[in-house]
């Protein structure tokens, strides 16, 4: 899954990694926030039995251990049809090639008239 990712990140970081920034950041808030109601609830459960408060704590931990992968890997294949032949797809259908960057396009000497060897 995240060699998924980070294949697309290679091919076009500068636009993909606001995609992935966004996804990581709904879910890092969406734990924050629900993250004193959890403890309050596993601290209560402690003080009455350890034994339902390890359970419930594990039972959170592994259902958003779940949500996280099945979100990366969905996000993973809106990636590769967003970000497809080197292209950005939009959601109206219409496209933008992404292009090379400029660093790039220098190193390579691109557009130069002529290619010389270099000695």
């Amino acid at each position: 899954m995240l060699s998924i990712d980070y294949n697309i990140d290679m091919i076009s970081i500068s636009t993909s990694i606001e995609d992935i920034k966004e996804a990581q950041e709904a879910y890092e808030n969406e734990f924050l926030m629900y993250q004193p109601i959890i403890e309050e609830k596993a601290m209560d459960l402690y003080s009455k039995n350890p034994a339902e408060a390890q359970s419930y704590l594990t039972d959170y931990v592994n259902d958003n251990i779940n949500k996280v992968v099945d979100g990366w890997w969905s996000l993973a294949q809106r990636l590769v049809g967003k970000y497809c032949d080197g292209y950005i797809t939009y959601p109206d259908g219409k496209q933008d090639a992404v292009g090379y960057p400029t660093w790039w396009l220098e190193t390579v000497e691109f557009g130069k008239e002529e290619m010389e060897p270099k000695e």
